[in-house]
């Protein structure tokens, strides 16, 4: 009945309900001082880091407006200052989900079992689950949308400039509309089976000490956001060769500072590979092997709610602008 009249907490907390649960404990909603740890620093460097470009990218996007640059001339970086802004909103909203995380698990420390119906069944958990995947396809999509853009202005530069921004503001559209359908899909199904753990943040796969069924849309989800993966490597890959290639052509007394350009270059496109490599190859990984009828340890849901999906969220800031 939620109230403890045993001072062992064994009359609302048997000592077998947790014994298999690798992300918590009786008393602790996460257990692992190093998850711990990691949910308030993941948190904080979404959360500043996103809103530190937020407000950059504003203040730039103002300043352009009222030098009244020529349309040509500010449309190409107005169009990518546009997608990155809204990745920096998508990937806030990450931040935001592994604060209400950190926090609860910090006000239930110490009492966890006592609270854990209520909590997993709530509102709020149920928004955290919803926010971190808005925010995870969100992130998605508009990386999709950015490497698509940069791709297509290395190939075709001059015809990069007349993409209005009301093309890409239809792109933010359809981006937010799609994330939100796909994030709202399970409350139609039952929300609280893809929710059963208590970070509130939804698994791709199934795991060896649970035995609810997936929903129908996270091998979906995967698999696109797997295509997105090696869209995104590929297409960076071509960038740098594309690069590479025109540096060559160049005149002479260029070549050292085109090879400096390159070498920085180089050097971006190797993290983005890396930190989007870190943060869903895993996840789909994973996926795939459940889809095969193989449990995974409850170790792996706890590395993937807490350190690889919000990895990208916390390290865009620093790769995009």
């Amino acid at each position: 009945n939620g109230v403890r009249d045993c001072a062992d907490y064994s009359d609302e907390c048997p000592p077998e309900i947790f014994i298999n649960n690798a992300l918590t404990s009786r008393t602790e909603m996460i257990k692992n001082p190093f998850f711990k740890t990691m949910v308030w620093i993941m948190a904080l460097l979404a959360i500043l880091g996103n809103s530190r470009v937020f407000v950059i990218l504003c203040k730039s996007l103002w300043s352009n407006r009222k030098k009244a640059k020529s349309a040509q001339a500010s449309s190409v970086s107005t169009v990518n200052k546009l997608l990155i802004l809204n990745l920096s909103i998508a990937d806030f909203l990450m931040g935001i989900s592994l604060l209400i995380i950190a926090s609860k698990s910090a006000q239930y420390s110490g009492q966890y079992c006592l609270r854990d119906m209520n909590w997993r069944s709530s509102g709020t958990c149920n928004t955290v689950g919803v926010l971190s995947v808005i925010s995870s396809e969100a992130s998605v999509f508009t990386l999709v949308c950015i490497t698509s853009y940069r791709l297509y202005s290395v190939y075709f530069p001059i015809q990069t400039r007349t993409l209005s921004r009301r093309v890409c503001g239809w792109w933010i559209v359809c981006i937010w509309t799609i994330s939100f359908t796909i994030a709202l899909i399970p409350l139609a199904d039952s929300l609280s089976r893809t929710m059963v753990n208590a970070v509130c943040i939804p698994r791709y796969f199934k795991l060896n000490t649970d035995d609810t069924s997936l929903s129908p849309l996270s091998p979906v989800v995967v698999l696109f956001n797997f295509i997105a993966l090696i869209y995104i490597c590929a297409a960076y890959i071509a960038i740098y060769q594309r690069s590479s290639a025109s540096s060559e052509s160049t005149e002479q007394r260029q070549n050292e500072q085109r090879q400096i350009a390159a070498k920085k270059m180089q050097r971006k496109i190797s993290i983005l590979i890396l930190t989007d490599l870190t943060c869903w190859l895993p996840v789909c990984l994973m996926t795939f092997i459940s889809l095969g009828r193989f449990g995974l340890p409850d170790e792996v849901y706890a590395a993937s709610a807490i350190i690889f999906l919000p990895i990208n969220s916390s390290l865009n800031p620093l790769i995009y602008t």
